[in-house]
């Protein structure tokens, strides 16, 4: 089969066809039909997912191996020592950035499961020819999972509690001469 020019027609009535829930060996057969174009079933198939009408994209495409989200220009990379680094672009102020919990739901982990690890935030801006200055985000983390069993600080504080029995002293003397030895800050722990 001869390479064949696609033009704006022959793309406008195959996306036509296909909303009109045709298969791509009809579309094809209509095609020739109408514009005397003879396009494969194959062909048409491929324009109607991806948008593209060569068989090169389909290799350009299987060549990428890193995990992007291009419409928000995300990057994740799973770290061996069991981390996830999240590098995105995002808009947020001075505030936010410094906001572990803004962050890590920027960059779409739940503050409840992750821990940060480390944190970069990047602001600068361009000149753009439409809009004048323009300010630029970048966030760029590194996470990990928490664990269960991590003790923290409030862990720590419930167990040194646990074992306090407050002491209630009993007042022996009524007298006007009696000897008062004032402790103040002892540090016995909590008390």
């Amino acid at each position: 089969m001869a390479n064949i020019k696609w033009t704006d027609e022959h793309k406008n009535r195959v996306t036509e066809l296909g909303k009109q829930g045709l298969s791509s060996s009809k579309i094809a057969q209509k095609l020739f039909d109408e514009f005397g174009v003879n396009l494969s079933r194959r062909t048409v198939s491929r324009y109607l997912s991806t948008g593209h009408t060569s068989s090169r994209y389909d290799k350009l495409k299987n060549n990428t191996s890193k995990v992007k989200d291009v419409k928000r220009g995300t990057e994740i990379v799973i770290n061996k020592d069991g981390s996830t680094t999240s590098s995105t672009t995002m808009q947020m102020t001075e505030d936010q950035a410094k906001d572990p919990e803004f962050v890590l739901r920027a960059h779409g982990f739940n503050p409840d499961d992750w821990d940060i690890v480390s944190a970069r935030n990047n602001f600068w801006q361009q000149n753009s020819v439409e809009n004048g200055l323009i300010d630029l985000y970048q966030s760029k983390i590194t996470v990990k999972p928490k664990v269960d069993n991590e003790l923290t600080p409030q862990d720590i504080a419930k167990l040194f509690k646990k074992d306090i029995i407050p002491y209630k002293v009993k007042q022996t003397s009524h007298n006007a001469h009696n000897l008062v030895v004032p402790l103040p800050d002892m540090h016995f722990g909590l008390h």
